[in-house]
């Protein structure tokens, strides 16, 4: 799948491995399979560092604009240029190597510096097979998240 819309940065690909496909053969022969039972999904979630930047910059951030690029060691590259009256000027502009969290099926992008820089929310709601978030990793071409979910109920549609 790719080009998903969601809340927050548009996903540019889900590729998803299937565990535990149970469908019945006489079903599948006769062509009368309705639903595909599944034990265990696995996706991995890809965000374009473009992507992830048209949505930064459409936050309208309160500290200034940030932008991200590629970092070392699973990580990404912040850019922030503080335009905080008084911070600004004393701060100007940062560049910073960081990560993510994942609480609660959520994404954050983590900003050191406490309230100067707060962590923003990148909200990937909606994702298919209610796959929920486990963790994420800056690559060279973008974010990887992975997922998971259980026990899904795939329609025969989707199954092909």
């Amino acid at each position: 799948m790719t080009g998903i819309s969601t809340p927050g940065p548009r996903i540019s690909a889900v590729t998803a491995r299937l565990q535990g496909v149970h469908v019945p053969f006489g079903d599948a022969i006769r062509g009368q399979v309705g639903q595909v039972p599944v034990d265990k999904v696995t996706a991995d979630v890809q965000i374009s560092y473009s992507d992830l930047n048209t949505y930064l910059a459409s936050l309208k951030l309160s500290i200034g604009k940030v932008q991200v690029a590629p970092g070392s060691d699973g990580k990404v590259k912040v850019n922030v240029d503080v335009s905080l009256p008084i911070l600004g000027s004393i701060i100007g502009s940062q560049s910073i190597e960081t990560g993510f969290t994942v609480k609660d099926n959520n994404l954050t992008l983590v900003l050191p510096g406490g309230l100067a820089l707060p962590a923003i929310p990148l909200p990937i709601a909606g994702l298919p097979f209610n796959l929920r978030i486990q963790s994420a990793t800056a690559g060279s071409n973008g974010i990887a998240v992975r997922a998971a979910a259980t026990d899904v109920i795939l329609p025969a549609g989707a199954a092909g």
